[in-house]
């Protein structure tokens, strides 16, 4: 049985770069927010291919020194960050790819695999790391499992080695085993996926395979020699280039970017992998409303927290405690005012130094050393708000202040852009708890965000986390029966709305081929649609719903 295991992000790009790359104009923006610049690193005579020097990052720990591992287009670059302040190379690895846009790695044990894209000579190499803070020891460096290979994601606890995009197998993956043997790589497995296999993602004996324009797919690996299908999901709302993604809330929640300028972050329901139910989606737009057209690349996750790396948005960091409802609780932009023409700045991000550092590369401006920050300097215990019948009510309490002159309460509709609602006076200055409490008496319908701005006597302010409510949930439901039914059988789809509706309703068999697809316009209460199923084979079909910002699907099976 496969065991949680740290992924990193793949390092991808796909798109082609035409013309002049990161155009700025006067458009303002912030660096960051809730996070700290601790130290940065950049060499400029690394070599330049389309208008990018770096790609990944990974991270590395041992005697109490930590490193950063960061792709480049003339190797990999292993940086001491012990003091991010003072960052060190301690080596350049050119391995056998002197030259390539596309380079992945990651660490098992005390060993470092890396990988290279376009180009034929770059086999996988290890290096050993327990030389460090001298130059590490290359191991192995060979070309037998395969020449070229776009990602590497590894679990830890199995010793196993996930291969995508090689190209002894572009259409699926390779597994390698490393456990005891951890310089002598062979293969478990090597089998297609059906597609051209981009990243993937494993959780337990679930593995989730991006394939780009086609979608992505979910597997179960009990069986190496035979994966089977557990779902396979495209088409969704606002999809583009699927590219990578993570899963959290033990698995219950999956996230996924799609690698398409202005395109949202995905965010599903894969509690059943069986049955991916669509939830939500989000972006960043740290220049809106004038540019909103950002770009997410590579995810990862730690707790209830998952960082994005944002092409031209920088590092942001959202909060899943509700994952129907995510919340940015910080951010930290590399591109300061770039304008989203072109898929450059942050490529990849790493979490899981023991120190809590935060390993961020951008492709123009190297390496990154980040940390979270406090978000809120007065010691504030709680803050949370509740959907009433007829309003909103938010409190929070302090355990202590210091020369607080008040809190402004501020509400927004996206969780991007806020506006102030009111104030609440402080406690000045007070060594004992505080509880406040304020009433949003016309709240927004459907899910907003608040947030506090806390403002000291000197005018300084600090801003808290963000809550959201949904204070009336007029999502529509739907099921579908009999299920089973059978051929010739009309399936009734059941609605249940609060609200008036129009949109689209549409029945995919399970290789995506739409079967049906008629208007729909729906009314408070709740509606029936019989759907004919003469014309329809034995089998498992999925019914969907398209109307403005809801979507929703429900599988049904239909038997001779």
């Amino acid at each position: 049985m496969e065991k949680n295991y740290i992924k990193r992000a793949s390092a991808a790009l796909c798109l082609v770069f035409v013309g002049l790359i990161g155009i700025h104009q006067s458009v303002s923006a912030q660096a960051g927010w809730n996070m700290t610049l601790l130290g940065q690193w950049d060499d400029n005579l690394i070599p330049t291919i389309s208008g990018a020097q770096y790609n990944d990052v990974w991270g590395y720990a041992a005697g109490g020194r930590e490193y950063a591992i960061i792709g480049a287009t003339d190797g990999n670059y292993i940086i001491e960050v012990t003091n991010p302040a003072t960052p060190v190379v301690r080596a350049v690895l050119t391995g056998s790819c002197p030259s390539t846009r596309w380079r992945d790695h990651v660490t098992y044990q005390n060993y470092l695999y890396t990988v290279s894209d376009n180009c034929a000579s770059g086999g996988l190499q290890i290096w050993d790391l327990s030389t460090l803070p001298a130059a590490p020891v290359l191991v192995y460096n060979s070309t037998a499992l395969f020449s070229s290979a776009h990602t590497l994601t590894v679990n830890p606890v199995s010793g196993r080695i996930y291969v995508g995009g090689s190209n002894i197998q572009p259409a699926g993956i390779q597994i390698l085993r490393v456990l005891g043997q951890p310089t002598a790589p062979t293969q478990l497995a090597n089998f297609t996926l059906g597609s051209y296999t981009h990243d993937t993602y494993c959780h337990k004996d679930t593995l989730y395979a991006f394939y780009g324009n086609s979608g992505w797919a979910s597997f179960n690996l009990v069986n190496l020699s035979a994966p089977a299908q557990l779902d396979y999901f495209w088409g969704y709302p606002d999809n583009g280039f699927a590219h990578s993604g993570t899963s959290i809330n033990n698995n219950k929640t999956f996230i996924w970017s799609d690698e398409t300028i202005g395109k949202n972050v995905k965010v599903a329901d894969v509690s059943d992998p069986r049955n991916v139910i669509f939830s939500t989606m989000f972006k960043s737009a740290l220049l809106g409303p004038t540019y909103t057209n950002s770009t997410a690349h590579n995810i990862t996750a730690k707790g209830n927290l998952a960082f994005i790396a944002y092409y031209e948005d920088g590092l942001q960091v959202y909060d899943f405690t509700n994952p129907s409802a995510p919340v940015k609780v910080a951010y930290y932009d590399t591109q300061v005012n770039s304008t989203y023409n072109f898929t450059v700045g942050v490529w990849g991000v790493y979490t899981e130094l023991p120190s809590g550092k935060i390993l961020v590369s951008d492709t123009q401006n190297g390496l990154y050393i980040l940390q979270l920050t406090t978000p809120f300097p007065v010691n504030l215990l709680n803050f949370g708000a509740t959907a009433l019948q007829d309003r909103v009510k938010l409190d929070w309490s302090t355990a202590n202040e210091l020369n607080n002159m008040s809190f402004t309460v501020e509400r927004s509709i996206d969780g991007e852009h806020f506006e102030d609602l009111m104030e609440v006076a402080g406690a000045g200055t007070s060594a004992d708890r505080k509880d406040y409490t304020a009433d949003d008496q016309q709240p927004l319908s459907g899910i907003s965000y608040y947030r506090l701005r806390q403002t000291d006597d000197n005018g300084a302010t600090t801003l808290s986390n963000v809550v959201s409510v949904n204070f009336k949930n007029a999502a529509p439901e739907m099921s579908a029966f009999p299920d089973p039914g059978q051929v010739g059988e009309a399936i009734t789809v059941q609605f249940s709305v609060q609200e008036a509706l129009s949109g689209k309703l549409s029945v995919y068999d399970m290789v995506g081929k739409e079967l049906h697809a008629e208007p729909l316009s729906l009314t408070p209460g709740q509606v029936e649609v019989k759907l004919p199923t003469t014309r329809w084979s034995a089998g498992t079909y999925l019914v969907r719903l398209d109307a403005g910002t809801f979507h929703l699907q429900q599988r049904f099976i239909l038997t001779n």
